[in-house]
């Protein structure tokens, strides 16, 4: 779970305003749309959605 937690805030921390971006990308990456972020604010990168999608795999459904 630690591991989880790193990247997560790795992805994160790449630019300011991230964690409204991360947050609404990893709804999508669930299968739950939150919509696009708020102008001033823009979406994760490809790569950045790719990593928090594996991410997400990764954790064990609850």
């Amino acid at each position: 779970m630690f591991s989880v937690f790193v990247l997560r805030t790795g992805i994160r921390d790449r630019r300011a305003g991230y964690v409204v971006s991360v947050v609404k990308a990893g709804m999508a990456a669930a299968g739950l749309s939150a919509g696009p972020v708020r102008p001033a604010l823009i979406d994760l990168t490809r790569q950045g959605y790719d990593s928090l999608s594996t991410l997400i795999a990764r954790v064990p459904a609850v």
